[in-house]
């Protein structure tokens, strides 16, 4: 029993190849090898040769996550981008902040142009909400509802804050309806419907 308890409780250590052709049976032994070979320059090719395969598998995991930020999260992606700039060394011609700048730029425009879709769109609910016989939204709306949900496929919409948009559209509509002697029906405190109902909501 003894010598089960103690074979339940040892590490196992399952030896695989090593790429250097070091023999790992004995872990300390093939330490203190490595080590002395790393010092006195034996393999030198070998663990370049190593290093750089590294380099090349780490270079397409970065290449893929940059081009899947992109496709699914267009504001962060430009952020990244222009950080990734500004850490490059000064080169002779290239403005490499105003290039950051303009890149980041075009993150918080894609982000409040969306924003103005959806107050359009939600500021056009309003005005449906009051209106008996009104039904379906005018053209210009329609056309904001087709660029907001191009900008969602992009992931713009997690950095637009929805409550935010709600209540500006609540206090452009009771604008407009107060200059008519109207006033702006009671309404939900917060945005009554969340963004991917709101415009399936709006597309049927």
């Amino acid at each position: 029993m003894d010598g089960l308890d103690q074979a339940s409780d040892a590490t196992v250590v399952r030896n695989t190849a090593d790429p250097l052709g070091y023999d790992t049976s004995d872990s300390e032994a093939a330490a203190r090898k490595m080590a002395d070979d790393a010092l006195s320059g034996v393999n030198e090719d070998g663990v370049d040769a190593e290093l750089e395969s590294v380099r090349k598998a780490f270079g397409r995991q970065k290449e893929h996550a940059v081009a899947a930020s992109y496709e699914t999260d267009f504001y962060q992606w430009t952020q990244e981008q222009a950080a990734l700039l500004r850490a490059l060394p000064a080169e002779r011609g290239l403005d490499i902040e105003n290039l950051a700048q303009e890149i980041e730029a075009a993150g918080r425009q894609a982000v409040s142009q969306l924003s103005g879709n959806l107050r359009m769109i939600l500021t056009n609910l309003v005005q449906l909400s009051g209106s008996a016989g009104v039904v379906g939204l005018p053209t210009e709306a329609m056309s904001a509802q087709s660029e907001a949900m191009f900008a969602k496929e992009q992931g713009v919409d997690r950095h637009v804050n929805l409550q935010a948009v709600w209540k500006l559209a609540q206090r452009q509509e009771a604008t407009a309806l107060e200059e008519h002697g109207y006033e702006l029906p009671l309404l939900p405190e917060t945005c009554p419907l969340p963004l991917d109902q709101l415009l399936v909501t709006i597309s049927t």
